[in-house]
This record gives C-alpha cells, structure tokens and sequence, in this order.
C-alpha cells in the first residue's frame, strides 16, 4: 500500500464528513424557515385577543350560578353568547390589507 492510498482514503472521508455537516446545516436552515413561516401563519388566523369575546369558559358561567351570582336569565344568556362566539368561523386579521 502506497503512501498516496491512504492519503486519498483520509481525504476521501474528510469530504464526505463535509458533505453530511453541510447537509444537515441545509436541514437546520430549513426547518427555522418552515418554523418561522408556520409562526406567520398561526398569527393570521389566530382570533385576536382584542375581540369582543366573553372572558369566562362554560364550567365558570356554571359556577357562577351556582352560586348565585348570575340568575338562570343571565346564565343562558351568556351561555348561548359562548356557544354563538364558539361557532363563529374564524376571520384572518389582515383581511383588509
């Protein structure tokens, strides 16, 4: 075995571990990309904390009349404003641009 051999087969790996870090660098820089593009997105379609939406779940509305603190009009008004709020489809926030 020459000298040169073993030169090209150390020379050999040493492209091949450049190529597997520069393909899995290639990985990392597109999977930020994906993240970031999925962050945009998300934040589109997201209903916007602002909206006029009720601060209370169901279970809560229950407790609060339960304990009296809403009457049973109350109570179904609120409940049926949930549910209506629920069943809104929801609007992206740049639908004016």
């Amino acid at each position: 075995m020459g000298k040169g051999r073993g030169y090209n087969i150390i020379f050999m790996d040493s492209r091949v571990l450049y190529g597997c870090i520069i393909a899995i660098a290639g990985m990392l820089v597109l999977y930020v990309i994906f993240l970031i593009v999925q962050s945009l997105l998300r934040s589109r379609f997201t209903a916007d904390p602002s909206a006029d939406r009720l601060p209370y779940t169901l279970p809560e509305l229950r407790d609060m009349h339960a304990k009296g603190l809403l009457s049973k009009e109350e109570f179904e008004k609120l409940k049926q404003s949930l549910i209506n709020d629920l069943n809104k489809p929801m609007e992206r926030k740049d639908k004016g641009r």
